[in-house]
């Protein structure tokens, strides 16, 4: 009888926690999908300081230009420095905005912290900070490959975005204006072959930028500093990505994406304040659709999106190569 009563009253104790929630959340879900329906007001951030890692070459070079067409002040973060100076005169030449390249390697929190001396005594404070540096080991299952590189690139993949926020962060707080915005991929939920390493940054990508918006808002900053993240899948960018993918992969099934296509959308979503930012919702409906297959369904699935001519014989060549095994 005793234990009757302890199930009854824990039903009830139930039925209590499920109407007071939905007093609490059911205002705001009507109020949630009013505003996503409504069209969002687009803000001006011209005249603003944006920092582009790795914006050079690739969405980041496309992503430097688009933000100089809207006015923004540009500085270019490049491991590289001679291709962050071409990138900056050529974007120097085409619009009238201040521009400058600064060498960094974003994996390393000195050269950051150095960085942003630098940036802030050459062209003031970032406003849009945009953490798109990253590498894509497209050849590298778990398998192969070195210890070392797989430590880079993390650190060059997710590790960097702590370094780069917490150098730039305190300023956008003082200033009351600032908005960050992580590139990660489709790859965190759509993860193919020979992209383990990847595939875990990125999901560390948009975790990152999730727990930031957090911190923000729960410091009472979330009025003036927005987060974005940006969900690309295949860019065409650089060549040895290409021809893997094109080599690889059913063209049919995958199609490669423009840079500025992605620049386009990137700016579009940041001057909406958007927190999440799709390269194509097709694809993003896509990706999200197959994540929840079943394993079998999947196998079925990525089978055909490899060109069948040449899976078998590409699977043997890289198994041939893999370190672990061939020890």
């Amino acid at each position: 009888m005793a234990h009757r009563i302890a199930v009854f009253l824990d039903f009830i104790e139930s039925v209590k926690v499920i109407l007071l929630l939905s007093v609490v959340l059911l205002p705001n879900l009507i109020i949630s999908a009013i505003k996503l329906l409504l069209p969002k007001k687009r803000k001006n951030i011209s005249g603003q300081l944006a920092l582009i890692t790795g914006g050079s070459e690739g969405i980041g070079r496309a992503i430097s230009f688009r933000l100089a067409q809207e006015g923004c002040n540009i500085a270019i973060a490049n491991r590289n420095l001679e291709k962050g100076q071409k990138t900056a005169e050529e974007i120097r030449k085409k619009f009238n905005v201040k521009v400058q390249a600064f060498q960094c390697d974003v994996s390393k929190c000195e050269d950051v912290k150095r960085l942003k001396d630098e940036v802030k005594k050459s062209l003031g404070t970032v406003d849009l900070l945009i953490n798109n540096a990253g590498l894509m080991p497209m050849e590298h299952s778990l398998l192969e490959g070195d210890d070392e590189y797989y430590q880079y690139v993390m650190d060059v993949n997710l590790t960097s975005y702590i370094w780069i926020t917490r150098a730039f962060l305190p300023d956008m707080i003082n200033n009351k204006r600032g908005h960050i915005v992580g590139v990660s991929s489709q790859a965190y939920q759509l993860p193919l072959h020979s992209m383990t390493t990847y595939a875990t940054t990125k999901f560390g990508n948009k975790g990152f930028i999730d727990a930031l918006r957090e911190d923000i808002h729960c410091y009472g900053f979330g009025d003036f500093i927005k987060t974005s993240t940006v969900f690309t899948g295949f860019v065409k960018t650089k060549d040895e990505m290409v021809d893997a993918v094109t080599n690889n992969f059913n063209n049919f099934l995958l199609s490669l994406c423009e840079p500025e296509k992605v620049a386009d959308t990137v700016v579009d979503g940041i001057m909406k304040d958007d927190e999440n930012i799709y390269a194509s919702i097709i694809e993003a409906f896509f990706a999200a659709l197959v994540y929840f297959f079943p394993r079998n369904v999947k196998n079925i699935f990525f089978h055909n999106l490899f060109k069948s001519d040449k899976r078998d014989e590409y699977v043997k060549m890289r198994l041939k190569s893999c370190k672990l095994l061939n020890c």
